[in-house]
């Protein structure tokens, strides 16, 4: 086996994937991905732009925005550990330069638009497109799996759906999960 990669795909294939705290396995990341003293694979200038795309998609309200919870650690973290290298270059070639020097209300006009495209059913799947679709799914996943979107977001303490598979019971009783 090359990579944690292989193996999800090879344990999705057997079924095993139901056995997987996956929600725990990103909490994981988020976790290591705070303690990082530098980015892996995002230039500086690059963690900024993504920290102004992430807090469009999450913008603070009563509960953080998405740059204030770790995402952008969290997605260097998955794009150094876990993507492949052709994955992680996609992604890259989509942080787009030019939309860097957007004011403010225009890049979030944009990212609308590109947000309404990226998700219909008519899409051209640009690599814009599909840049976007995998960035907005990282900036979830790391949003809802930090200990801020889980507390306030979600409003609760730990990994979603998280439980012990110790037998419980009396001895002698039936076993219940």
């Amino acid at each position: 086996m090359n990579s944690r990669r292989d193996f999800l795909a090879q344990l999705i294939a057997a079924g095993g994937i139901a056995a997987l705290p996956v929600h725990e396995a990103f909490a994981q990341v988020m976790s290591t991905s705070a303690n990082r003293k530098e980015f892996a694979v995002l230039a500086p200038n690059q963690a900024q732009f993504l920290a102004r795309l992430a807090d469009i998609i999450i913008p603070l309200t009563d509960t953080p925005k998405a740059s204030d919870t770790g995402v952008i650690p969290f997605i260097d973290t998955m794009l150094s550990d876990w993507y492949t290298g052709a994955e992680t270059m996609m992604f890259l070639r989509g942080l787009d330069k030019s939309l860097a020097g957007l004011g403010s209300t225009v890049f979030s006009i944009y990212i609308g638009n590109l947000d309404a495209l990226s998700f219909s059913e008519e899409r051209a799947d640009t690599p814009q497109q599909q840049f976007y679709r995998m960035a907005k799914e990282l900036v979830l996943v790391g949003y809802f799996t930090s200990p801020d979107g889980m507390r306030q977001g979600l409003h609760t303490l730990g990994p979603v759906g998280s439980h012990s598979f110790e037998p419980s019971g009396p001895p002698g009783d039936p076993i219940k999960y």
